[in-house]
C-alpha cells in the first residue's frame, strides 16, 4: 500500500506528525567535526543546483545534504572524493524519495559536476581538475554510506514538516 502523498490532511495527520517528530528527536546532533568543512557549501550549492535542473523534490535534496553532513561528520573521505559522495547521497535520496522515473543517470550527475573553481583552499596542493568517477566507485561509495547509517535511510527533514504546518496554521 502506498502512502497517501497528502498526509497532513488526513485524518491520522497528527499520530503521522508525532511519529515524524518522536524519530527527528532521537537522531544524533550534528557536531560540525569534519576536517572538509569548508567543502560543505561547495558541495550543498551543487546539490541544490542539480535538484533545480533536474526537477527533483526538496525533501530529496534534504535528505541528500543531511546524509553528506552526518557522513562526512562521522568519517574521513579524501578530497578528490567529495563529489563522488555528493553524488552517492544525491541518488539514495532521490531512490527513498522519489518516483523511480525521476532517478537521474549517474552519467548525468557526472555531467552536472562544477568545472574546477572556488573550492580549493587557498595554498592548497590540490589540482583544480574536473573529478572523474566510474560506476564501480559509485557503488562501492553507495555500499559505505548505506553501512554507515545502517541502511537506515527514513530521516525527517524539514520538508517533510512544512505542508503540516501550513496546515495547523490555516485552520
Amino acid at each position: 500500500m502506498a502512502m497517501e502523498q497528502d498526509w497532513w490532511k488526513n485524518r491520522m495527520a497528527e499520530d503521522i506528525y508525532a511519529t515524524l517528530r518522536r524519530k527527528e528527536q532521537s537522531l544524533a546532533m550534528y557536531q560540525g567535526h569534519s576536517r572538509q568543512l569548508w567543502m560543505r557549501q561547495c558541495l550543498v550549492n551543487w546539490l541544490g543546483v542539480v535538484t533545480e535542473q533536474l526537477n527533483i523534490c526538496a525533501t530529496a535534496q534534504h535528505l541528500a545534504v543531511y546524509l553528506l553532513d552526518f557522513f562526512l561528520d562521522g568519517l574521513e573521505v579524501e578530497h578528490s572524493d567529495l563529489y563522488l559522495l555528493a553524488i552517492t547521497c544525491f541518488l539514495l535520496a532521490v531512490k527513498f524519495e522519489e518516483h523511480t522515473k525521476q532517478l537521474p543517470r549517474f552519467n548525468t550527475l557526472i555531467q552536472l559536476l562544477p568545472r574546477p573553481a572556488g573550492c580549493i583552499p587557498p595554498a592548497s596542493s590540490i589540482s583544480p581538475t574536473i573529478p572523474s568517477y566510474t560506476i564501480e566507485q559509485y557503488i562501492s561509495v553507495e555500499h559505505a554510506v548505506l553501512q554507515y547509517f545502517v541502511w537506515e535511510l527514513a530521516v525527517p527533514v524539514v520538508p517533510h514538516f512544512v505542508p503540516y504546518y501550513l496546515q495547523v496554521m490555516m485552520t
